[in-house]
């Protein structure tokens, strides 16, 4: 029997005329307010709400499976779970479907795929979620790294990574690292500045001291290095220079 209301379909509902056998079946655990779908042989057969109990018959001599919904989530981070859905027969009985309500705990990563972190997953009300280490530096390759910039714990920063967490409300995590890329500057002389680790997309500044003086008896006589121009990543002609961070630099001062 298919029930409508205002022309929409409602539910649907499904009933054996002549001899059949009974079954009993019910939800525990998980409130009144909250309905389960139930399907029989993978095909909807209506639903059940918290504390209900249901007859439901068939006909003489046939199996079937009866399936609850596994989790039933009621709004973001909080939902109803059973760890058994299913229930084969093919004679009366009863049988109960046991709910025990489950928080999430959201870990996000910013930018995605920086870093990898366990923990991150469903809980039961009042359990420990053990989170792994949240490093600082993420070496991904040379001259490549991720810095973590931030941690957020429920839009709130906070300084210490945790390293449990009781699950007595759902929890969201946020990671947030910056990419880095490494500027290595050489010079045999003049006190070669700027290198070093810098954000991506940032400019990063190098420079040398000119005139350098040479040492030894033709430093004495006046003798001295002067600064012609940088070769590598840069070809400026000036002793300060810089170049944006779109990835590892090398400059070198001639």
């Amino acid at each position: 029997v298919k029930i409508y209301i205002e022309g929409q379909h409602a539910f649907t509902e499904e009933f054996t005329i002549g001899p059949y056998y009974q079954i009993q079946i019910s939800v525990v655990g998980i409130p009144e307010t909250v309905k389960v779908p139930i399907k029989v042989d993978a095909q909807p057969y209506g639903e059940m709400k918290g504390g209900e109990s249901k007859r439901l018959g068939f006909a003489p001599d046939t199996s079937h499976r009866l399936t609850v919904e596994k989790a039933v989530e009621v709004s973001h981070g909080i939902r109803w779970f059973t760890p058994e859905d299913s229930w084969n027969f093919s004679r009366e009985g009863t049988h109960s479907f046991t709910y025990e309500e489950q928080y999430q705990l959201d870990i996000e990563i910013d930018p995605a795929g920086a870093v990898s972190v366990s923990g991150a997953g469903w809980y039961s009300k009042g359990a420990t979620a053990n989170i792994g280490e949240i490093p600082e530096i993420v070496e991904v390759s040379e001259g490549i790294r991720f810095m973590r910039k931030s941690i957020l714990l429920d839009n709130q920063e906070v300084s210490t990574p945790p390293a449990i967490m009781t699950m007595d409300n759902p929890h969201t995590m946020e990671l947030r690292y910056q990419k880095q890329y490494f500027m290595k500057v050489t010079s045999n002389y003049g006190n070669p500045q700027g290198e070093g680790w810098y954000d991506q997309g940032s400019s990063a500044t190098f420079s040398v001291t000119s005139p350098w003086p040479v040492e030894g008896f033709l430093g004495m006589l006046g003798g001295k290095y002067v600064f012609d121009r940088w070769s590598g990543d840069s070809t400026s002609t000036t002793t300060t220079a810089s170049v944006v961070m779109d990835g590892p630099k090398t400059v070198s001062a001639e």
